[in-house]
């Protein structure tokens, strides 16, 4: 009997040095996920700019039109701002706040969190002429939320493979929605999954998919394995968040990184410029744009990984933001 319950104790405790290995990885890329917020920020670099090698940017935007629209942050790798992807992420993020604060507030990410929301809301503010207009885009209050849940939940039955019209995966397991950037529906769909998991476990609840009811467990467990491959679980034993392990995109489609920073060599160099010498050349980036979620594998779960290769290698701040919360929650 003593040394059954020996075995047992020994299990337990295995399991929870486990959960703790992989709580303190979520946690790490948790850290690293934010950090690529502010390697994107354009404008006047804030005093505690942690991204050393990025520099201040774009500090006349808006000026020949009279507006003040300096800030903001850079969508993905070719330095544009675009005002739908941003109101995304910042929507993303801001939701990522309210929805798992106190996960962030548990691995000190908190704080973070909420400097990107803001840094993004500062511009999206400033480009907010009237009501309901933000430029030249509009949009309509109208929605029905009963309409809305059902749909919801049917999505999600069909991303973790249990409904009606199920979502595409790659033969390692990754949801698969199209070939440019796939990771950027991954990501929102694994957000959505995640979220809807707590709803669930706090009103003691379930889902009615096709095949059956699933619970909160279901949909956790199957919005890891997504993150896991992610972050390395996957055919090429590949992290896709720069600098997360040691086998992550080193030739990334990003302007900023794959240049050598001001701070190392302040010659100036025009755009043709940055072509010739870096664009085209055959080695890794001078600058790590940690954190930032490449566009991902093809649907042979492949990826090539070269500068060049835009669908696949280029970050944005729309891949990265529904991950926020998704390791928040992972990691506590």
């Amino acid at each position: 009997m003593s040394n059954n319950l020996c075995i047992l104790a020994f299990g337990l405790c295995l399991l929870v040095q486990v959960h703790i290995a992989k709580s303190r990885e979520y946690g790490e890329a948790l850290t690293k996920s934010l950090l690529f917020y502010e390697a994107q920020r354009s404008g006047k670099l804030p005093p505690d700019q942690r991204v050393q090698w990025r520099g201040d940017s774009a500090l006349h935007d808006g000026k020949t039109g009279g507006i003040d629209l300096v800030g903001g942050y850079y969508d993905a790798g070719d330095n544009v701002k675009f005002g739908f992807p941003m109101a995304y992420t910042v929507t993303m993020l801001a939701w990522s706040v309210v929805e798992f604060g106190n996960n962030l507030k548990a691995r000190n990410e908190y704080w973070n969190a909420l400097k990107a929301v803001k840094w993004g809301t500062d511009y999206m503010m400033k480009a907010h002429p009237e009501p309901n207009r933000i430029l030249e885009g509009k949009f309509s209050e109208n929605g029905n939320l009963g309409q809305m849940k059902n749909s919801a939940e049917q999505y999600i039955c069909n991303c973790i493979q249990k409904g009606y019209s199920n979502v595409q995966r790659t033969s390692g397991g990754l949801l698969w929605f199209l070939q440019w950037s796939n990771l950027q529906y991954v990501t929102s769909a694994s957000f959505i999954i995640t979220a809807y998991a707590d709803y669930l476990s706090k009103t003691q609840k379930n889902i009615q998919c096709a095949s059956g009811r699933v619970g909160p467990n279901d949909l956790m467990a199957f919005a890891k394995s997504q993150v896991d491959y992610m972050l390395g679980s996957n055919p090429k034993n590949m992290s896709y968040m720069v600098g997360f392990g040691s086998n992550y995109p080193k030739q990334v489609h990003h302007r900023g990184a794959s240049i050598v920073s001001i701070k190392k060599d302040s010659r100036p160099m025009s755009c043709q410029q940055g072509f010739e010498e870096w664009f085209h050349k055959n080695q890794e980036n001078p600058n790590v744009l940690t954190g930032a979620i490449v566009g991902g594998p093809d649907q042979s779960d492949q990826y090539t990984d070269a500068r060049d290769n835009y669908e696949q290698a280029e970050p944005s701040t729309a891949n990265n933001a529904p991950l926020v919360g998704v390791l928040a929650r992972l990691a506590a």
